[in-house]
């Protein structure tokens, strides 16, 4: 965000995150242009945000605080790829375990790249 438009028009530097009906609501303490976070706070705010998507999904809030939901939803997009994956590779009888390895971790590094 440039420096101008920090000048020029009404921001804030707080919002607040909620869901209801299936949906995400950012609540804003007045009407804005912008939203600037310091990096602390946009780090709290992600994890509030996907906490709210979370529950808005599933209807369901998380089982755990301390679980970060992002790491928690990748964990479980994890979990039926490789469980997937281990089913092909029990009908594959002609592939060693090295090579399942190999494309396990493949698989997974490719979520985090």
């Amino acid at each position: 965000m440039s420096a101008q438009i920090l000048h020029d028009y009404e921001g804030t530097r707080t919002v607040q995150i909620s869901d209801k009906d299936g949906m995400v609501i950012m609540h804003f303490e007045k009407p804005v242009k912008w939203c600037a976070l310091d990096p602390s706070t946009g780090a709290q705010f992600a994890e509030a945000f996907a906490r709210a998507c979370y529950k808005a999904v599933s209807g369901d809030t998380p089982t755990t605080q301390k679980r970060s939901q992002i790491t928690e939803q990748l964990r479980l997009r994890l979990s039926k790829r490789v469980e997937l994956m281990l089913g092909s590779f029990a009908r594959e009888t002609k592939q060693d375990r090295k090579v399942q390895a190999t494309a396990l971790v493949d698989m997974m590094m490719s979520e985090f790249v």
